[in-house]
Parts: structure tokens; C-alpha cells; sequence
């Protein structure tokens, strides 16, 4: 586990997300032991934990024996949605993938999957089980080179998603970037055990429009995508919705953005000195509502991020500036929509 619980008081339960193990190595083949699988149980998984004694309640692995290091960490979202034609309290995450998998918040009963389109791992997911079917064109193999979509930092990783309770619409920052598995030769790395070299490759889509970033909307009542606002930047704040019908995130352009709910539409843009580096807040002190951001507190999600996004640029005949602003926390107040 590398990122905080969640706790439904209703329940008593707390949620939590396992990544994957980088030893894939004796995954790749089945050991030929009686009784054993390839699955590497609990990884890639959603534990739901009774806070009171530790007792396992129920799991649910959305992908067994992760060989691309596309972890289903980061954050479980809780809320009441209707699915079905009846009201259901599900948990749902958002792994390196980008897929959403809903989940009932009792009993990790699967109920639906929303894909946010930018990978290409998975062939199909079965709409009964949840179950991933994976394109086997796409299995680790040191001897051929094969692109694989997202990236292994993910198209989306820690920065996290937000819903709005009201509208029962999820909203997903998303980077469009993917690597090459192959030969671990040429400027490549390794860091599986399976052996299979990493290198960085653009996404098509990306390579296509010139944008890596883009802001997703998923309509968890319908159970599919809803609109999109693609943007040169990769987002590298979380996402913030409000009640006003605002979502707030911060991108490598580097700025902070606040998107209209209903339709993806720019209303708002203000230009940083340096990358927004942490999850975007919003308080109020009497009638006065603000909305902060933290600037300048590099991570390695944030490098990653910028140091791709200077070469997408470069590649393109842009050549970017890196930032050289100050840490500080950067505060705007709302003047009201």
C-alpha cells in the first residue's frame, strides 16, 4: 500500500488499494504446483478492512499478475450512486489505467467499469465478473519491442480524482503517454524482475492533437465517459469539484484552471511561477471562499511528469523554460461564478 485509506462511518469499514510487486519474474510462467495460481493474490487489489478488529471483510483483485507495473493504488472513492434502478453504496478506484471499477462498499460485489480510453493493455473487461482480459500481444517479451499504453507512471497516479456528489460525476486528470517494452538495451531501463527494458515512447493520441494532458469526465450514473477537455499540459495537481459546479486543477503549463461541471468548458485560468505539486483546496473565512494550491515542492510524480513533457515539447520545436518560482502555497479568492 503507498496511499491513505478510506473510511465509510456508515459501514464501519476502511478501504484500502495494494499496488503490485516489481518481483513479476515467477509470474511470467505457472510454477506447476498443485492448488497455486499466477494471480499474486492481493495485489492490484481493493481490501475492505473492520477498522475495529483488522478482520479481512471481502477483496477484490482488478488485475491478477500485473506484469506492466500499472498499479490499482491510490484512493477509494466512496458514494451513493443508482445502479440498477436502486440507490447502491459503491467504492470505487482508478488505477494506472485509468479504468474505473465500482464496487459495492458492503460486499466488493463487482457492479460496472468505465475505461477513460488511454491504455491498450486491456482487451475487454467481462461486464459480469469485472474479470480483464488482456491483449496478448501486449505480454512482456525481452525479444520484440511493444508499445504499451499508459506509461508506467500511469494515466493517472497519485493526484487524486474528485466526484460531485450532486451531478454523480467523477473527474479524472489524465496524461497521454506510454513506453515501449522490449530488449533492456539502447536508453531503456529495467525495473521488473521479468527482465523487460522500459523506454519512453509517446502516446498516439498525444502524438496526434500535441496534447498530453486532458481532464476527464465520467458519468458514474450512466456508468460510461462523459465529456473531455484535452490540454497541452499534463495535469499534476488532484482535481477539486464544488458544490458551485466548479472542478479546479493545476497543469505543467504551469497554471491553475477552473473548468465548468456541466461541460468541460475554460472558465478560469491563472499563471503560476512554478509546477502545482500537491491537491488543490478550497475553504472559506466568514463569506469569503478561497481556493490553494501548493507550488514549487517537486515530487517524483511531478519530475517524471516534467522532465517528459520538456521533451514532448522540444520534439515539436518548443523549446520550455524550466520554472524557477519559489515553494509557497498560492491562494486566490472566488469572487463567485
Amino acid at each position: 500500500m503507498w496511499q491513505q485509506g478510506t473510511y465509510d462511518p456508515e459501514l464501519n469499514l476502511v478501504y484500502y488499494g495494494i499496488g503490485q510487486t516489481y518481483d513479476t519474474g515467477p509470474l511470467m510462467k505457472p510454477s506447476g504446483v498443485a492448488g497455486t495460481t499466477q494471480d499474486a493474490l492481493y495485489t492490484d487489489s481493493t481490501v475492505a478492512l473492520d477498522p475495529s478488529t483488522g478482520r479481512l471483510v471481502w477483496h477484490f483483485q482488478h488485475l491478477p499478475n500485473d506484469q506492466w507495473d500499472l498499479d490499482w493504488s491510490f484512493e477509494r472513492q466512496l458514494a451513493t450512486i443508482e445502479v440498477g434502478g436502486r440507490p447502491r453504496r459503491v467504492v470505487m478506484n482508478i488505477g494506472k489505467m485509468g479504468i474505473l471499477d465500482a464496487l459495492d462498499a458492503r460486499t466488493g460485489e463487482y457492479l460496472f467499469s468505465i475505461d477513460g480510453g488511454g491504455q491498450n493493455v486491456i482487451a475487454r473487461i467481462d461486464p459480469k465478473t469485472g474479470a480483464k482480459i488482456i491483449d496478448p500481444d501486449k505480454w512482456p517479451d525481452k525479444t520484440r519491442s511493444t508499445l504499451i499504453c499508459p506509461n508506467a507512471t500511469g494515466a493517472r497516479n497519485w493526484p487524486s480524482t474528485t466526484v460531485n456528489p450532486k451531478s454523480q460525476m467523477l473527474f479524472l486528470p489524465v496524461t497521454q503517454w506510454c513506453l515501449t517494452f522490449g530488449p533492456p538495451t539502447g536508453p531503456g531501463f529495467t525495473l521488473l524482475s521479468s527482465g523487460v527494458g522500459f523506454t519512453p515512447a509517446d502516446h498516439p493520441s498525444a502524438a496526434a492533437s500535441g496534447k498530453m494532458g486532458r481532464l476527464q469526465a465520467m458519468d458514474l450514473r450512466a456508468g460510461k465517459l462523459g465529456w473531455k477537455h484535452d490540454l497541452d499540459a499534463p495535469i499534476a495537481s488532484a482535481v477539486l469539484s464544488t458544490a458551485g459546479g466548479l472542478v479546479f486543477a493545476g497543469d505543467l503549463d504551469p497554471s491553475l484552471m477552473a473548468f465548468d461541471d456541466r461541460d468541460g468548458s475554460l472558465l478560469w485560468r491563472a499563471p503560476l511561477d512554478n509546477y502545482p505539486s500537491s491537491s488543490v483546496i478550497t475553504y472559506a473565512v466568514g463569506k469569503t471562499q478561497y481556493v490553494a494550491v501548493v507550488t514549487g515542492m517537486k515530487n517524483y510524480h511531478v519530475n517524471d511528469l516534467s522532465r517528459r513533457y520538456q521533451l514532448f515539447r522540444k520534439a515539436r520545436g518548443v523549446t520550455l523554460e524550466t520554472p524557477k518560482g519559489e515553494p509557497a502555497v498560492v491562494v486566490f479568492k472566488l469572487k463567485g461564478r
